[in-house]
């Protein structure tokens, strides 16, 4: 038997709510699926998954895509500040393959912005980038997020998509870095 792990993170404190939507979901797939897979129909686990279920999803991408157009330079890279309690106060991480980078996670601590950490963060990225001969950066961000801060530094909106979460942008920026 196949089974699939499809992971429906819900963000809400009602248990019944949540049980109400993975029931509908797991109904909506499985009467999906019986149009389209013949028997056996694989069952579907639905949950939260674990940081082990992530990286082996994640792993397995990074297979296929590497095999895909032969290319299997990529390194995931952190840059992270600590304060004197050796607490991380803000943080970049990302990868770079194939000429392309990505920043997955950028954050800095509330009571520490505005003081230039952000800009300390984001230049070391763009190194690591270049280091890696990358001729591109990739970003996500919320309209309520910092897409001017981005834009600052040469990162143009690639694209937007309105209500999303609802009353609110999201943006894909990107910076194309030359020699």
């Amino acid at each position: 038997m196949v089974s699939y792990i499809i992971n429906l993170n819900v963000r809400c404190n009602s248990p019944w709510i949540k049980f109400i939507i993975y029931t509908l979901f797991d109904w909506n797939i499985n009467l999906t699926m019986k149009k389209h897979i013949k028997s056996p129909v694989p069952t579907i686990v639905s949950k939260i998954p674990t940081q082990k279920e992530m990286q082996f999803l994640d792993d397995m991408i990074y297979e296929h895509n590497t095999t895909s157009i032969d290319s299997k330079n990529g390194k995931l890279f952190s840059k992270l500040i600590y304060n004197s309690e050796n607490t991380i106060i803000a943080g970049i991480t990302g990868w770079t393959w194939a000429g392309a980078c990505e920043i997955t996670l950028f954050w800095v601590n509330h009571d520490h912005r505005k003081k230039g950490y952000g800009t300390i963060l984001l230049t070391a990225a763009e190194a690591e980038a270049k280091k890696e001969k990358c001729k591109s950066i990739f970003l996500r961000t919320y309209s309520f997020q910092a897409p001017h801060f981005y834009q600052k530094f040469g990162y143009k909106v690639e694209y937007e998509i309105k209500d999303f979460p609802y009353g609110y942008s999201s943006f894909c920026l990107i910076k194309r870095l030359t020699e």
